[in-house]
């Protein structure tokens, strides 16, 4: 769960979530909790977890140069999760296309770093 505006308690909510499943589940928090807010659960009695995250948890001063180290020896194709490219001027086609359900991420390029290519394109 995300906090969109300002108005929602995403980890209360989570919370409220976490209360009604089944005993062992868990809410990962990986924004913290807002000034105030309490997480007002018991936790303990069904086996619960509240956790925190960090980049996923991931070690990244040993993580991201074997990640690097793999994508330089073609063991992690990245290109493959990349999608249409679109100057910054064509953002709402960029978006319309994620809600047509565009496979990949777009990457969207400042206006005119394009070198003449098409405002929307696959590598």
């Amino acid at each position: 769960m995300t906090e969109d505006d300002g108005g929602v308690r995403p980890l209360g909510d989570a919370a409220d979530l976490l209360h009604r499943a089944l005993p062992g589940g868990q809410v990962v928090d990986n924004d913290g909790l807002r000034g105030g807010e309490r997480f007002g659960r018991p936790l303990a009695q069904r086996e619960k977890r509240l956790i925190g995250s960090l980049y996923g948890s991931a070690n990244t001063p040993v993580d991201i140069p074997k990640l690097v180290d793999l994508f330089k020896t073609g063991r992690l194709p990245l290109h493959k999760l990349l999608g249409e490219r679109y100057e910054l001027s064509a953002i709402n086609e960029a978006y319309a296309a994620l809600s047509r359900g565009a496979t990949g991420r777009a990457v969207i390029i400042p206006d005119g770093a394009a070198s003449g290519r098409p405002r929307a394109r696959r590598d």
